[in-house]
Formats: structure tokens, C-alpha cells, sequence
């Protein structure tokens, strides 16, 4: 019968039985895999096949797996060649590793497990303090770091305390601590284990009472001179209001919010009702000059506009304002802009700032320490020869002047368009907004703040990106404050705020 289950390749019993589709020979499967990678024929008939294609026998399989085979383990047990695999993982004669230290323990047979369990220094145990799961060979160094762990106060009181709770213990209940006097705030300077506090307390009862009452009196002293000073305080700051009240009868009224679409501001006696006319501020020489003078000047605050009739030969004349843009402080670097509109025009009209010396014949740019932008398209700086800036101008433009004192730019601008800066300015001179011009019937609408520019302040701002330290910052944000600031003529505005309203 054993002949019959040899296989013809290895000589054995078969072990995984399958069958050739040619000659329907068994073979070993695995005998018969390593003849097919080789030869890749059949070993009987020789024809092409491949191991895919063999398939199992199932009654030789039946047959081999109820032939006996002793147990390689060695015990007595009866085993048959398709129970082996699952005998060998019952059989107590089977060796083992440790389960809890594999190869670092030992290796042992099966049947000894249950008693080696119970004594393996692997072993997993639990805390008997902290309740957590270690290694019973590291219980040694658990306990030194065991926060439950019970350990003697380090006094030497006696007690056992969880290492976690032994500062509490010392510093609340220890009777062996070191502690001061209850009464040390009012300057006893007795110190003693917890346990003598109350017989000192009670021995040193008229000498506590003794402390309280010197320290009561250096209490009293003091409040009576906080006391004193609050009510000092109080009255200034009564006098600030009472200050307050008197100085902001003085703040001028504004025609146009500084804040409504348009954050850069003028000093507010430029946009004032009062200040709203241009006057010169000497005539020039010549009695016929001084009369077109009065006449071209006579602007008022609900027009804003001039209108002058001129004796011809006519000689250039420069209109300046009333009131001096200021000259750059360190704490108050600010920006001027204004605009004027040319409503007719003959002849030549130019825009700029002019110094208080100025004289009043000829137009701005064209004396000392003045500057222009005129409507030939040239830029005058000192000259009566100026240079290329910008482009013509002429009837129903808009011209447009800006002083930035942080960066001491000059700059213009041509219906609303910037045009760029012109010229450095020195910020230690005070100037004059000033408008020139050449002909009669000539008519200028000056604006000053009373309506919305149309250059974008804001783009610009956005641009030059003004310095923090040229800012006035209070103390909360300022974005949406009104003219009711003391000093309007600075731009309050936050650089945050600022950078977000810009962008």
C-alpha cells in the first residue's frame, strides 16, 4: 500500500498529492513544481504542461493522510499524517519560548508552562500603589519613581505619605516643620516646629497684641496721607476740566468732515468760513497794480471763486491765502492739498506755494524759495526759465497741489491724475498756497477742503506709506474719529488702521 503513495520523483510518501493531465500520474507537488521549472515537461510522457494545470487527487490524498506517523516530539500519543500539524500544537512534549520574555527567559516544553507562568520574572503585575502594569523584575526601580509609592517624611514625623503628597504634607500638617509666627507680618520674629505654635501663641499673647497695635498706627498714617493726595488729585483734575471746558470754546467750527472719504487733511484755517477768502497780503508797487489787485481778490466763502477785470499792459500777479501752512514740526509732519479749477482763462495760470517774502508781481516758481507748476506744462523753481513736468492746461481743468512734509515732496496733480513730485521742499519755511496769472477775465474756483477733491488721498497715502513715528497715535484706534479732536489739523489715523483703509 506504501508503494502504491510513493512518489516516483522523491521516493517518499506523497505529501500534497496532484495529478498530471497527460498520463493522470501523483506526484508530490512540490517534487513535481521543481521537475516542471527545469525540464518543463511531463517526467512519464515528456508532453508540455505546467503546474497550473495538475490537479489534486483527491482519494490518494484521503489515503495518505490516514497513514500513522510517531509524534517527533517523542510522546506516546497515536498520529496520524493529516492530524500531525495540529498535535504538535497541543503536544506537551513541544518546546516553547516564554511567552512574556521569549529568548531572554527561557525555553521550555509545553506541559511545564502553567507552573512557569506563576514564577517568570517577565511577568506582568500591577502596582500596589499607582495600580499600573510593569515587569515584575523592574518593580524594584518602579517603586523609587512611583508617585503613590509610600515613602517617610523627610522630617522624620513618623508618617507614611504618597511620594506625590509629600509637599502638602510638610508645608499643611508636619508637626516637625519649621515655621514662622502667624503674627510675623506685624514683626514677630519667633520660628518653631508646628507642634510649639500654640504654646507660643498662647505665652505671647500681649506681646502679639503690642505688634498689631504699632502696625495699625503705620497703617492709619499712611491712609491719611493717600488720602490727602486722592483729594490733591481730585482738584486737578477738576482744574483740567474746568481747562478743558474754557480752551474748546476756541476750537473753530468745520465746515467739512476731515473723515468722510478723504483722511488727508488741511489746517482748519484753510476750509473755515472766516478764512475762506484769498487776500494778498502787500500790493505791489504802482497805483493802477494796486487797484486790479482789490479787484481780482474779492472771493467769497459761499463762492470760493475770483473774478478780475485788468488794465492791459497786465503784469503777472500772485493771489496767496490768508494763513501759512506751517512749517514741518517733529511731532507733527504732516499733509497739505489743495485744488483750484479754471473756469476761463486767457492766459497763463500757475499753481504752487510761495514763501512769506514772495513778492506778489509774478507768478509762484519764479522768485526765491518758491515753486510752480504752470500751464505751459513746466515745472519753476527759483526761475522765470522753467522745465518740462507735466501737460498743458487750459479752461475747465482741475490743478491740483500737494505738500507731503514726512518725505518733503511737492507734488501735482492734473485732474485728479498724479503727475508726480516735482520738488524737495525744505519743511523748516513756512508757505503760502498760492495761484498766479497773467491775464484779465480771468476765473478760478479755489477748493480748499469744502468738497471732495478729485484726487484719490487715499491711493496716494497708500503709496508713500507714511512713517509710524510721523503719526499721532492715541491710545485706542482712531479710524472714524471726527473734527471733535483738539488738534485736527494732524492726521490721527493709526498705521494699522491706515494700511487697511488704504490697501
Amino acid at each position: 500500500m506504501e508503494d502504491i503513495l510513493e512518489c516516483p520523483i522523491c521516493g517518499e510518501i506523497f505529501d500534497c498529492v496532484v495529478e498530471t493531465p497527460c498520463c493522470h500520474r501523483c506526484y508530490c507537488k512540490e517534487c513535481l513544481g521543481e521537475w516542471l521549472e527545469k525540464s518543463q515537461s511531463c517526467p512519464v510522457c515528456r508532453i508540455n504542461i505546467s503546474i497550473d494545470r495538475c490537479s489534486p487527487n483527491i482519494p490518494f490524498q484521503r489515503l495518505v493522510n490516514d497513514l500513522p506517523i510517531p509524534c517527533p516530539n517523542g510522546c506516546n500519543d497515536k498520529v496520524t499524517r493529516g492530524t500531525l500539524s495540529l498535535h504538535q500544537n497541543s503536544c506537551g512534549l513541544a518546546s516553547i519560548e516564554c511567552r512574556f520574555g521569549g529568548s531572554q527567559c527561557c525555553v521550555l516544553k509545553l506541559k511545564d508552562w502553567e507552573a512557569h507562568k506563576d514564577v517568570c520574572t517577565f511577568r506582568k503585575v500591577s502596582c500596589a500603589f499607582c495600580k499600573m502594569e510593569i515587569q515584575f523584575n523592574l518593580t524594584g526601580s518602579h517603586e523609587n519613581e512611583c508617585t503613590e509609592f509610600l515613602i517617610d517624611c523627610t522630617n522624620g514625623c513618623g508618617a507614611k505619605i504618597a511620594r506625590s503628597k509629600l509637599k502638602d504634607h510638610i508645608e499643611t500638617s508636619c508637626p516637625l516643620h519649621i515655621i514662622p509666627c502667624k503674627f510675623d507680618h506685624f514683626g514677630c520674629q519667633f520660628v518653631a516646629p508646628r507642634s510649639s505654635m500654640p504654646d507660643h501663641e498662647k505665652s505671647s499673647l500681649s506681646e502679639h497684641l503690642d505688634l498689631t497695635l504699632t502696625k495699625y498706627k503705620e497703617i492709619r498714617i499712611k491712609l491719611v496721607a493717600s488720602t490727602e493726595e486722592t483729594n490733591e488729585l481730585k482738584l486737578l483734575c477738576s482744574e483740567l476740566k474746568e481747562s478743558i471746558t474754557f480752551f474748546s470754546k476756541f476750537k473753530p467750527f468745520v465746515i467739512h468732515n476731515p473723515m468722510y472719504d478723504q483722511p488727508v487733511l488741511l489746517p482748519f484755517s484753510l476750509r473755515d468760513q472766516f478764512f475762506s477768502e484769498l487776500v494778498v497780503l502787500e500790493a505791489p508797487e504802482g497805483e493802477n497794480h494796486k487797484k486790479s489787485c482789490g479787484r481780482i481778490l474779492s472771493i467769497k466763502p459761499e463762492n470760493t471763486s475770483f473774478f478780475g477785470k485788468f488794465q492791459i499792459p497786465m503784469k503777472p500777479l500772485t493771489v496767496v491765502t490768508n494763513c501759512l501752512i506751517p512749517k514741518a514740526q517733529s511731532f507733527s509732519k504732516t499733509f497739505y492739498y489743495f485744488e483750484v479749477t479754471i473756469e476761463s482763462n486767457p492766459g497763463v495760470v500757475g499753481i504752487g506755494l510761495v514763501p512769506k517774502f514772495h513778492s506778489l508781481e509774478g507768478l509762484p516758481g519764479w522768485g526765491e524759495m518758491s515753486y510752480g507748476y504752470h500751464s505751459d506744462g513746466s515745472k519753476y523753481e527759483n526761475s522765470r526759465y522753467g522745465t518740462v513736468f507735466g501737460f498743458k492746461f487750459g479752461d475747465k481743468t482741475t490743478v491740483g497741489c500737494g505738500w507731503d512734509q514726512s518725505t518733503k515732496d511737492l507734488f501735482f496733480t492734473l485732474g485728479g491724475n498724479y503727475l508726480g513730485t516735482a520738488f524737495k521742499v525744505n519743511d523748516t519755511m513756512s508757505y503760502f498756497a498760492a495761484v498766479g496769472v497773467t491775464a484779465r477775465n480771468t476765473r478760478l474756483i479755489a477748493n480748499f477742503g469744502q468738497k471732495k477733491y478729485l484726487f484719490d488721498c487715499n491711493s496716494y497715502q497708500a503709496k508713500k506709506k507714511i512713517e509710524s513715528d510721523l503719526l499721532l497715535k492715541p491710545d485706542v484706534c482712531s479710524y472714524g474719529i471726527t473734527h471733535e479732536i483738539s488738534f485736527p489739523q494732524y492726521y490721527y489715523e493709526c498705521r494699522t488702521c491706515l494700511y487697511n483703509v488704504c490697501s
